[in-house]
């Protein structure tokens, strides 16, 4: 199993940003485009990668 992730870090400091009530400041995006409050968990963005091509579609 496996998943994707993808942080735009604005600010180019390698890590994503928070404010002090935890939100993200930076825009991210998981694979599966689950869209929950807090993180999500591990079965709700995994995905399997066979023998044939995969092709994967994040939105922000």
């Amino acid at each position: 199993m496996s998943y994707n992730s993808v942080l735009h870090d604005a600010n180019d400091n390698l890590n994503i940003d928070f404010e002090v009530n935890g939100k993200p400041i930076e825009n991210y995006a998981l694979s599966n485009n689950t869209m929950l409050m807090g993180p999500p968990r591990f079965e709700d963005v995994k995905f399997i990668v066979g023998h044939e091509g995969l092709a994967l579609n994040i939105r922000f």
